[in-house]
């Protein structure tokens, strides 16, 4: 791979379906987003130094898309790994799990995803046969895949920048857009969103609200509306407020859920005397309750693997727990560790991120984001 992206593209863009140009920022506010990609990009470079087998060599030269993948990750982003068969996106040393499909199958998904999603950043690696590079795929209207390009100037997939004869058509800066089948002849792997990636095959992809009023989780413990907003933030999404009867000010749960009624990170807030109570080791209503709400409030595809990392309930399920696997054991009990007063749990899964940490106020926070 030739040349590093250029920082968050994406946080350009004005309307998801437009493209419209955002107002001109103010000169502090243009200075603070230099800065903060200043940063970024040296703490990139850091990890390039120490470890290039896995986030790419220090000069940039030989990127690949497992080295993408290893700096989203440490960056807080789970992405799924998609190579195109019979052709090589480069090493995906380190990546556990690497799912290779045929050319008509990536292209049919990406299509599906975008009309779905409108707007949605997914890195795409390309290779003409001479020259490889990643661009961002963002949407795809009238028939053809909208992309901006980090490389300056012209895109690299402009007719006299390529020996594959795509011929990109300029959007105006920094986005280009090519045919699906021009794309099709250079595209070699992408890394998209996992729950929504799984979603444009029929699977199970995110919860929705729909589903969180079918649950154990709802039906156990009553859940009750208390506020929120009705429509979408500039974050493209709304936020619910749930509580349940006579627990008020014990108890709250905030779902941020997105347009197409997915709930991108929900988050339970427990009052700490509450679930450690003077006097009494644990409070456990309180446990139980935070065991469903993970359950609840996770994507289907990881729901096994977070019922393994549960706190445990009763004396054999104490047990059980210690007789797990090293890596599963330290999981489970960073997790109870965090419950009573610990240091931060993060536990990923495959579509989603699991997190148990202290709020300013001094609440337990237990939350899912979807990934």
């Amino acid at each position: 791979m030739s040349e590093p992206q250029s920082p968050d593209n994406e946080s350009n863009l004005g309307s998801r379906d437009s493209f419209e140009i955002p107002l001109r920022q103010t000169h502090y506010d243009e200075d603070l987003l230099s800065a903060w990609g200043r940063m970024k990009w040296e703490a990139v470079e850091r990890r390039r130094q120490l470890d290039p087998a896995r986030f790419g060599q220090p000069d940039w030269s030989g990127g690949t898309i497992g080295n993408s993948w290893h700096i989203a990750i440490s960056d807080g982003m789970r992405l799924a790994c998609i190579v195109v068969e019979g052709r090589s996106a480069g090493d995906t040393y380190g990546v556990p799990e690497v799912t290779e499909l045929p050319l008509q199958v990536v292209l049919d998904r990406l299509r599906n995803y975008h009309k779905a999603e409108g707007y949605s950043s997914i890195p795409a690696f390309v290779h003409d046969g001479r020259t490889g590079h990643v661009v961002n795929l963002v949407n795809f209207r009238d028939g053809r895949f909208v992309y901006n390009d980090g490389w300056l100037g012209d895109s690299l997939l402009c007719l006299h920048q390529n020996i594959a004869g795509v011929d990109a058509r300029d959007e105006g800066e920094p986005y280009w857009s090519i045919t699906e089948e021009e794309l099709g002849r250079v595209l070699c792997g992408v890394l998209p969103s996992p729950s929504k990636w799984a979603e444009t095959a029929g699977d199970p992809g995110g919860v929705r609200t729909a589903d969180l009023l079918r649950s154990p989780l709802w039906q156990a413990f009553d859940l009750r509306h208390a506020g929120g907003t009705g429509g979408m933030t500039d974050t493209g999404s709304r936020r619910i407020e749930l509580t349940i009867a006579d627990l008020e000010e014990a108890v709250d749960i905030v779902l941020q859920v997105d347009e197409r009624d997915r709930v991108k990170k929900g988050t339970l807030r427990l009052r700490d005397s509450w679930v450690l109570p003077p006097g009494l080791d644990l409070n456990f209503e309180a446990v139980y309750l935070v065991r469903e709400f993970i359950v609840a409030i996770s994507p289907q595809h990881d729901r096994e693997a977070v019922l393994r990392v549960r706190p445990p309930i009763s004396e054999i399920e104490s047990l059980n727990v210690l007789s797990y696997p090293e890596p599963l054991r330290a999981a489970t009990t960073s997790f109870m560790q965090a419950l009573l007063r610990g240091p931060k749990a993060t536990l990923p899964f495959a579509m989603s991120t699991l997190e148990v940490d202290r709020s300013a106020d001094g609440r337990i926070e237990v939350s899912t984001t979807l990934q």
